[in-house]
């Protein structure tokens, strides 16, 4: 079995809104849409079936960017207050769009479950939910009895500056506050590849798309994405150009992965006179598995179609076969036996009638039964297979605008691990800076053309 993603937009009919909450939307979000509320105490619940849950929202600008009004929100899991998770947005220099608020621990994805939403303080910015995002990955054992038992998740952030990143040649070092460490690298020509080798359940890749080359959607940069140098795995990617530059989106996210193994993930920019891929970071997740039984070991099944041979208690194509021509020829010789038996015993049975009565006991069938010398069997014909068998043969709600506020000049606070900004799998950046490069960039790009054609 195999991973599945859905996507659950705020518009969904299964999502529940408590009073409170209003409809909103622009282009940058998913389907165009958002639900937000400020009011304290207002909810959303959402009942699924899923190994985790994830949730992504808008972090605006209102109240003129003041840190002191991000919203704060909780998340809990089937009412298990054990499960309560508090977030806190963490305000940008922009309106950031298509960001994490949460994501759950793994879950018994046998089993629905309850995910409630609350704002939980009045006087601060709106919190704006634009979707869902559930991931199914059935854990297999091996017997029946087994009990699996779950481990919370363990997340680590690489950044792109990390030695244990190999780049290619064509990469170029960019960055600016609103991107994690303030670093990114970009790709500007076509194959260079980065590779990372690491442990993990699975993998998720971040980066910037600018808006290089005017913002021409036909620009968007295109890149792919491999583990452990298998083609199956590979997964391409093109950026969707949005009205602002966007950070920190996710670029791509692997299939759930053996943890106890190292891997190595291979990004490859695939696509020449585009803009730049710009890299900020890696999210690692691990989340080991185990069973309590002795006998049955438990695995993850990943979502790549899996190559390898394995032993089983059925029989191969050429057993099969000899099977079928052995129990042919068994057959054959039973029949050729009762054929030669059949005309033994009749005319055995002629010859009872010719003889005398005081001479029957010595007939062919009984002197051979009494070892006594046979006189000569009477003229048979006998059944042939090659001659007779010739020719046998066998075959197998009301809208209203987000209020959001213009940026400012001043710099974003850092980035922190528990709230990374996330953009749908759906996007990436990369090509060019003239006719309008990103305004943040640290450096601008060497030898870029001065126009299209």
């Amino acid at each position: 079995m195999s991973t599945t993603i859905s996507f659950i937009d705020d518009t969904s009919p299964n999502i529940t809104y408590s009073n409170g909450w209003s409809n909103g939307g622009g282009p940058d979000e998913f389907n165009s849409t958002t639900h937000g509320t400020t009011i304290a105490g207002s909810q959303a619940s959402y009942t699924f079936k899923g190994s985790f849950i994830e949730v992504f929202g808008t972090i605006g600008r209102e109240n003129n960017a003041n840190p002191n009004f991000a919203p704060i929100s909780t998340y809990t899991i089937d009412n298990n207050l054990d499960t309560a998770v508090t977030f806190t947005g963490t305000i940008g220099s922009i309106t950031l769009y298509k960001q994490l608020l949460y994501t759950s621990t793994v879950l018994d994805e046998s089993q629905p479950h309850t995910l409630v939403i609350t704002y939980t303080t009045a006087g601060k910015n709106p919190l704006w939910l634009d979707y869902f995002r559930v991931t199914d990955t059935p854990i297999i054992t091996t017997t029946s009895s087994t009990q699996t038992t779950l481990f919370p998740t363990t997340v680590s952030v690489v950044d792109d500056t990390s030695p244990d990143i190999t780049y290619s040649n064509g990469w170029l070092n960019g960055g600016s506050s609103d991107e994690f460490n303030s670093t990114t690298h970009g790709a500007v020509t076509a194959g260079a590849q980065a590779s990372y080798t690491f442990k993990g359940s699975f993998i998720e890749v971040f980066g910037t798309i600018g808006r290089e080359n005017n913002g021409d959607p036909s620009f968007a940069a295109t890149s792919t994405y491999t583990i452990d140098n298998n083609l199956d795995t590979a997964v391409t990617f093109t950026g969707v150009i949005g009205s602002t530059n966007l950070y920190k989106q996710l670029l791509y996210s692997s299939n759930v992965l053996d943890e106890s193994q190292p891997h190595t993930l291979v990004i490859t920019y695939t696509t020449a006179d585009k803009n730049p891929l710009w890299l900020d970071y890696f999210r690692v997740s691990d989340t080991p598995i185990t069973t309590t039984t002795t006998s049955s070991i438990a695995s993850i099944p990943t979502a790549q179609p899996s190559h390898a041979t394995s032993q089983s208690s059925r029989l191969s194509p050429g057993t099969i076969a000899g099977i079928a021509v052995g129990s042919c020829a068994a057959l054959l010789l039973v029949v050729v036996i009762v054929l030669l038996l059949r005309s033994l015993n009749t005319r055995e049975s002629r010859s009872r009638d010719e003889v005398p009565q005081t001479q029957r006991r010595t007939s062919w069938f009984n002197r051979l039964w009494h070892s006594q010398p046979p006189p000569p069997p009477p003229e048979i014909h006998p059944f042939n297979p090659h001659t007779e068998m010739s020719n046998y043969s066998h075959s197998l709600g009301p809208s209203i605008a987000h209020q959001y506020q213009a940026p400012s000049s001043g710099s974003s606070p850092s980035f922190g691990v528990d709230a990374p900004a996330y953009h749908l799998a759906q996007t990436t950046g990369s090509g060019y800076v003239t006719r309008g490069g990103r305004p943040d960039q640290k450096r601008p790009l060497p030898n870029a053309p001065t126009s299209l054609g």
